[in-house]
């Protein structure tokens, strides 16, 4: 059984340094919240980020692949307009940050004695390419690509997701404590 520093019986979790409100713990949401319990009929503010972040994603890698396509095979293209998708100043932004992290993954891929995709591409655009997978995979303190979806989505509706969260949470009751026999 778990036990707190008194030796009594208690749950043990982290200290994010949220607060008890109402008799429910304001943790952040769950795995099972962000992944099943909010499909985008409930309009989820974790959907819309996720939706947000997923489309900006796809759109600098369609915006790649049309230049790819478009030169390997003339005459045959992806998009009509590949500015519509992501205009070429943002697209370049994009490029140089997506570059900057494929740097850091090839240190890192260099320390654990890992093969990195992008030295044995010639080709400069399909490096691109894969510079910019590194980019939307890798881990979000190394890259800010992604901070102004995060501000546009949270700014006005994180308070009363965390309510109606928070609601559900009540209604379910206490979790049980694990047994750690």
């Amino acid at each position: 059984m778990w036990q707190d520093k008194n030796g009594e019986a208690a749950k043990i979790l982290p200290d994010y340094g949220w607060k008890e409100q109402d008799g429910v713990n304001l943790y952040p949401p769950s795995h099972s919240e962000i992944c099943k319990d909010h499909p985008p009929h409930h309009e989820s503010l974790f959907f819309d980020i996720h939706e947000a972040l997923a489309v900006q994603a796809v759109k600098h890698i369609t915006v790649l692949l049309h230049d790819i396509w478009s030169e390997k095979c003339p005459g045959t293209m992806i998009l009509e307009d590949p500015n519509s998708l992501v205009d070429r100043a943002e697209l370049d932004t994009l490029n140089q940050e997506a570059s900057k992290i494929a740097r850091l993954e090839q240190k890192l891929a260099k320390d654990l004695g890992r093969n990195f995709a992008q030295d044995s591409e010639s080709d400069p655009r399909v490096k691109s390419l894969l510079n910019s997978v590194d980019l939307y995979i890798s881990h979000p303190s190394g890259t800010e690509w992604w901070h102004s979806i995060f501000r546009e989505k949270l700014s006005d509706r994180i308070a009363s997701d965390i309510d109606n969260r928070n609601k559900t949470r009540k209604l379910r009751g206490p979790a049980p404590m694990p047994n750690a026999n």
